[in-house]
């Protein structure tokens, strides 16, 4: 049942969010500060480590900032993407590249997902930003998806950076494993 809820939180969100998509497919800034009444700054720094370390493959690699007394960590990742065949003999399936910054203070922390890009493993087949004046797409410098298309990219990418928000945001609220074993 607990995974059934989590589940239903994440979809919701991520149908209420992909309707701040703009014409132009463009979205927000990805950033919001969220409360967490009674953690200390130390301790949500410390809740911040664990999720990357959880969530790439490599957090050594990932992080590029990590400066406990200034409460800020800054990583480039990136989230897998398997793309539908838009245009037979073309693969736009990579990757989405981003870069997030977790800055924390007593009782709130705020994320930011700046540089939020789509990266095809095929060359000439990446689109390039995905995130507000940026996101024309206007990377591709072989074959482009139609316009319906990279509308589709830029929605799957914007997703799975809510869905990835959304679990540092669980994380940062779950209270960390005693070690007493």
């Amino acid at each position: 049942m607990k995974y059934l809820n989590t589940f239903l939180l994440v979809l919701c969100s991520l149908i209420s969010y992909s309707q701040d998509i703009e014409d132009n497919g463009s979205v927000p800034t990805l950033t919001e500060i969220v409360k967490v009444e009674g953690v200390s700054k130390e301790e949500l720094y410390n809740r911040a480590k664990v999720w990357f370390v959880r969530n790439f493959k490599s957090a050594k690699n990932v992080i590029q900032l990590d400066d406990k007394v200034a409460g800020k960590i800054i990583g480039k990742g990136n989230i897998p993407y398997d793309a539908p065949a838009f245009n037979p003999g073309t693969n736009f399936s990579g990757y989405f590249e981003l870069m997030l910054t977790v800055e924390l203070k007593d009782g709130r922390f705020r994320y930011s997902i700046e540089d939020l890009q789509h990266v095809a493993n095929k060359s000439g087949c990446s689109g390039g930003a995905l995130i507000n004046e940026k996101a024309s797409g206007n990377r591709f410098l072989g074959t482009a998806p139609s316009k319906k298309g990279w509308k589709k990219i830029q929605k799957t990418g914007n997703s799975d950076a809510q869905a990835l928000i959304y679990t540092l945001v669980e994380a940062m609220k779950k209270p960390s494993q005693s070690d007493d074993w």
